[in-house]
């Protein structure tokens, strides 16, 4: 007897691959804009920051819907 096992959907996995990436990324540029100037640091934390507040819900999204269509 074969039991199907239902994976997440490769959509979800790719969207929360890229909200992971994008918060990673934010968090490096942040750690980045630490140790610049107080002039260029300003906006090289803001970039950051952007990236991290894109990421996080895209992250979550992506693990709600999986959980929600896949259990």
């Amino acid at each position: 007897m074969t039991t199907t096992i239902q994976q997440t959907g490769k959509a979800w996995k790719g969207l929360r691959a890229i909200g992971c990436l994008s918060c990673l990324g934010g968090i490096t540029v942040i750690a980045t804009g630490l140790g610049l100037s107080q002039t260029d640091a300003p906006r090289v934390i803001a970039w950051g920051m952007g990236g991290l507040m894109l990421g996080l819900p895209v992250y979550v999204v992506a693990r709600i819907g999986g959980w929600w269509f896949h259990g």
